[in-house]
């Protein structure tokens, strides 16, 4: 940030200074096929990718298992694979939607921050 102004005691006037959030996960290359091996090399790395296919893993695997029960091995792993894509993407979904949140409200928070600083400085000048 060369054009940001250094930060004095915390307080951010200006919402333009207010840090992106980190992004997390190896860099992109510009090759996909490498960025590919990359982020499947490291998906622990990336936010919300283990817990989603986790879960994505057991749900496809209890589907499966139950449904191998009564029909055919094949039908069966199409309801596995089916539940395992359904399921981690929803959970995917779900937990980037929730830290987008997060980051939105901490955004706002810093932002409303100097206003009430000044607001509270003003009452103290008055007496």
């Amino acid at each position: 940030m060369p054009d940001s102004k250094p930060i004095a005691s915390g307080v951010v006037d200006d919402p333009a200074n207010i840090p992106a959030p980190p992004t997390l996960g190896p860099q992109s290359t510009g090759n996909l096929l490498r960025d590919s091996v990359n982020s499947a090399m490291h998906i622990g790395a990336v936010p919300c990718g283990r817990t989603s296919l986790l879960a994505g893993i057991g749900a496809g695997a209890g589907i499966g298992f139950i449904r191998g029960i009564s029909v055919h091995p094949v039908v069966a792993g199409s309801w596995a694979m089916g539940t395992f894509f359904a399921v981690s993407t929803a959970s995917w979904l779900s937990c980037k939607w929730k830290i987008e949140r997060e980051h939105e409200l901490t955004r706002k928070a810093i932002q409303s921050l100097p206003k009430q600083l000044r607001l509270k400085n003003e009452g103290e000048k008055e007496p």
